[in-house]
């Protein structure tokens, strides 16, 4: 019953309230599914992906949304999203199965329902751009724990089909799923193999052997995955990768940091990323700190797991090495390679799921002298859970890090004046097309003065202007750091923020309209030579 209560009560806030809290980054999944959708694949060559080519991902969910409510985005992302969410907790389930949790862990899927942290409210039930990684590892975990005890040949054939498509899918959309779940998942099941080997050497674990070689499988199988993507693929379709990825100094001090991130997704309501700071005598900050009760939990299970490890059986023991393998690998990689500071909380989102099996193990394994222990413990879960839930979401709708709810007025304004074509940066972008339920195309670019376009997320179409009118909607401020502000006196101002009032944190809105791309352009030099004279008889005032 908790598993069915939160996953609707977490979908009908999102479509209750949820709305005039997309953005752009979000949004741009919803832009290409529909693109995909016209051209009736799964891949598109007329699109520039981010880091990662989406084969079978996000999009594919909200191409189901769309033949559904063609005319309402935002209808069709909650559909999308509901499917990927129900296909997350099915996959949980299949590993709740394979580990022999009660319920098939049930309780676990639950929490995964329930948005507990804001990162994981974001990126997973709201944005959903962490949903398919998960799916995929999930699976992957899932079916090798099955293999271990599978007897039929048909439970083989299933089950081993299972594993070699979701392997293979995981490596061809990114690296994430290698570093994420299948060079951990090949360390672990190295080390359970030869743990369990040096405890009863006269013979070689019948269970362990099966789980090394179904582990190094699926890694060979995404790294097949991952091979494609990385040269037929790129060939054919415009993404950047982490190939280019250079070690940087090793730091032990910001290898810990980067475990406490990845412990602050349980609900911990501050975030060096996130900004807002949350005083701690409040709603959300009384809420959060229930958060340090799930991460002393987490802490505690893991390690009282390893310490009892010869009491479990390999499928048990599993659960906390692969967690230690995770956070060591991902840990490694994030502080240790790139620009770590770059790397956010959000990056940790594919651990999430290997979390529960751990708690409910500990819970299910552990010696408790008092009865009442284990169901005092799953009371007081549930507690946190709930808690942070609510915490987490008040936070996001109160000071999300890119929430901008003033532009969706600003977007049913433009809609209802019957502009259909602009130009903005980002983050003014592609949400404007979702939000108009696709009425309004936008041009994306880094710098309006020389409106090149920004290769990320959006069609590769848009390197040719559009025909007939346009509008290009910015801030003052966005204005003044380009070095435009005269811009506004070169054109059609047709909307304008009272400069007075502080309706959106990034600044006062600007909308001016031009006749066509070549007019923009000549308003834009026009600006450029003001500016240029302005910043001349500044020199010149300063040299007298």
């Amino acid at each position: 019953m908790w598993l069915i209560a939160a996953y609707c009560i977490t979908f009908a806030v999102l479509a209750l309230y949820g709305r005039p809290y997309i953005d752009s980054d979000m949004a741009s999944e919803m832009v290409l599914a529909n693109l995909l959708k016209e051209e009736g694949g799964i891949l598109s060559v007329n699109w520039w992906y981010s880091t990662e080519i989406e084969f079978c991902a996000l999009p594919v969910f909200y191409e189901v949304g769309l033949s559904f409510f063609p005319t309402n985005w935002y209808a069709a992302r909650i559909m999308g999203q509901a499917i990927a969410m129900l296909l997350l907790l099915l996959s949980y389930l299949y590993v709740g199965h394979g580990l022999k949790l009660k319920n098939s862990g049930v309780w676990g899927a639950a929490a995964l329902a329930c948005p507990f942290g804001v990162w994981y409210f974001w990126y997973g039930a709201f944005g959903g751009l962490y949903l398919m990684y998960m799916i995929w590892q999930l699976m992957s975990f899932g079916a090798i724990l099955h293999l271990l005890f599978a007897s039929k040949k048909r439970a083989y054939v299933l089950h081993g089909l299972l594993l070699a498509a979701s392997c293979f899918l995981s490596g061809l959309n990114s690296v994430k799923g290698i570093m994420g779940f299948y060079l951990p998942m090949l360390l672990a099941a190295c080390l359970i193999f030869l743990l369990k080997w040096n405890n009863k050497p006269q013979q070689l674990p019948e269970r362990g052997k099966r789980l090394l070689i179904w582990s190094v499988v699926a890694a060979l199988l995404a790294c097949i995955g991952y091979l494609i993507n990385g040269t037929f693929l790129a060939k054919n379709h415009l993404f950047k990768s982490y190939n280019g990825q250079e070690w940087v100094q090793l730091s032990f001090s910001q290898l810990l940091d980067k475990w406490a991130e990845f412990l602050s997704l349980f609900g911990h309501p501050g975030d060096g990323f996130l900004k807002d700071k949350i005083p701690l005598f409040s709603a959300i900050g009384l809420l959060g700190s229930f958060s340090l009760l799930t991460i002393f939990a987490i802490i505690v299970s893991t390690v009282r797991l390893l310490w009892r490890w010869k009491e479990l059986n390999t499928s048990q023991l599993i659960a906390p090495v692969l967690l230690v393998w995770i956070c060591i690998v991902q840990g490694i990689a994030f502080s240790c390679t790139g620009v770590p500071s770059s790397i956010n909380a959000s990056y940790w989102l594919t651990a999430v799921p290997f979390v529960f099996p751990v708690l409910q193990l500990e819970g299910e394994t552990e010696h408790f002298s008092l009865k009442f222990t284990r169901k005092l413990a799953a009371i007081a879960f549930s507690c946190c859970f709930v808690a942070t839930s609510i915490g987490a979401t008040m936070q996001f709708f109160s000071s999300g890090y890119r929430i901008n709810p003033h532009l969706e007025t600003i977007c049913d304004w433009l809609v209802g004046q019957g502009y259909t074509q602009g130009y903005a940066t980002f983050w003014n972008g592609n949400v404007l097309t979702e939000w108009s339920n696709g009425q309004i195309e936008m041009w994306v670019t880094e710098d309006f003065n020389d409106m090149e376009m920004h290769q990320w997320l959006q069609k590769s179409s848009h390197q040719q202007p559009p025909e007939g009118q346009v509008f290009l909607i910015t801030t003052q401020e966005e204005l003044e750091k380009m070095g435009l502000s005269q811009l506004y006196w070169w054109s059609n101002v047709v909307y304008e923020d009272d400069s007075s009032q502080w309706l959106s944190k990034v600044g006062h809105y600007l909308v001016m309209t031009y006749k066509n791309y070549d007019d923009m352009m000549n308003a834009i030099h026009g600006a450029q030579s003001w500016e240029q004279e302005a910043a001349q008889e500044t020199q010149d005032t300063q040299s007298a």
